[in-house]
């Protein structure tokens, strides 16, 4: 292979430098990640892994006013007296940070009325993770209102209070 120029590709928050060293026919490969090190082109794979994956992120979690139990595809919230979808997997990058899309429904106290469709905005979940705890941010989109931050625990209750 012959490389004309340095080129550069980015994986997973990680990134490889291939830049010809001592002409064409030698490659010099230099693999960066967060923090900052350097490994041979064959440890590319093993040093730029991500030590958080949506997998880690699967199951109940719980806080003050929420909780939220996360699938593969996404996951559902419970709030005091409202609802919402993050409709899309939660995917972390290397410093846990997450953003994806859903709804959020607000409730009303009540009794439900049948064939009655809730009301649904569209919400963004911005968040961080260490893989235990989790900070949420959830945003309506149609009017930028912050519906609240949330820290949530892997495996805690969520204590959510109901509408009457």
């Amino acid at each position: 292979m012959e490389l004309q120029s340095a080129q550069q590709v980015e994986a997973g928050g990680c990134g490889v430098g291939f830049t010809p060293e001592g002409g064409p026919a030698k490659l010099h490969f230099m693999v960066h990640c967060s923090p900052p090190f350097a490994v041979s082109g064959l440890l590319f794979a093993a040093a730029c892994t991500d030590s958080r994956t949506s997998a880690d992120l699967l199951g109940e979690w719980g806080g003050e006013h929420i909780g939220l139990t996360v699938i593969a595809a996404g996951a559902t919230l419970e709030y005091d007296c409202a609802s919402g979808t993050i409709d899309e997997p939660l995917n972390p990058d290397a410093s846990g940070r997450f953003e994806a899309r859903g709804t959020f429904v607000p409730g009303k106290g009540g009794p439900s009325i049948e064939g009655e469709e809730p009301v649904r905005y569209p919400a963004l979940h911005q968040g961080t993770t260490d893989g235990e705890t989790m900070t949420l941010r959830v945003t309506r989109l149609d009017t930028r209102e912050s519906v609240g931050t949330f820290v949530l625990a892997l495996g805690a209750p969520p204590r959510v209070f109901r509408c009457l």
